[in-house]
């Protein structure tokens, strides 16, 4: 019986080394498992805000270009200014938006993204430039434009333009969100967001399943013992 209990003794301890282990490699998988849910879940929401700006921007910039409403009033100054103005106005808080959620987007994948949301954003520059060369040549009396035509068409180009237009400046803005999609889908992708949930209930069933060990354990020692 003596025997029996010191054998007891060992294996008892050698289940309890293995049950450490166990544990520890359980705990690291578990952090491993969450550190990457929490940031797929980050990803996803970095990725689908910045989508929803971008889409946004797309649609602010077609309505700034939107050709229409110079027809009445391409002569008088004051009216485009203040037309102009106007859509400034409309603009740039669809543009504060857009650049917060690039900034949020840059501290997750760095140049990756930023290149990307760079090249939109010149898209931007571009039609305010032409805005302004408009204006200014306005104020020349339309002289800026008889003294570089070729400049003149580009700026022209530039500031007016439809959704679907073949203009260059059209297809970049097309081609620049593409882009973007394109890196964005994979983030997008991400839905599980039950992963955390799923790793707690095996959790939970494994710590069941170790209890229910246990007691088998000391259920044989107490035999042992008897």
């Amino acid at each position: 019986m003596n025997w029996a209990i010191e054998t007891w003794a060992d294996v008892e301890s050698v289940a309890i080394l293995v049950g450490s282990i166990t544990a520890l490699f359980t705990a690291w998988s578990g952090l491993d498992t969450w550190q990457s849910a929490l940031r797929g879940k980050t990803e996803f929401y970095a990725a689908h805000t910045l989508i929803t700006q971008i889409y946004a921007l797309r649609d602010a910039l077609c309505a700034y270009r939107d050709p229409l409403w110079f027809v009445y009033d391409k002569n008088s100054l004051e009216s485009n200014v203040r037309f102009l103005n106007t859509r400034d106005k409309a603009l740039a808080p669809v543009l504060i938006k857009f650049d917060a959620r690039a900034l949020e987007a840059e501290a997750l994948w760095g140049l990756e993204i930023k290149n990307r949301t760079n090249r939109l954003r010149a898209c931007v520059r571009k039609v305010q430039a032409a805005a302004g060369a408009f204006i200014s040549n306005m104020e020349s009396g339309g002289q800026n434009y008889k003294a570089n035509p070729e400049w003149a068409a580009e700026m022209d180009s530039d500031l007016y333009g439809l959704r679907n237009g073949n203009d260059r400046l059209s297809l970049e803005i097309v081609a620049s969100i593409q882009e973007l999609e394109t890196f964005l889908t994979k983030y997008l992708a991400f839905k599980d967001f039950g992963v955390l949930a799923a790793l707690r209930r095996t959790l939970a069933a494994a710590w069941a399943r170790c209890k229910s060990f246990w007691h088998r354990i000391l259920g044989s020692k107490s035999a042992l013992t008897h």
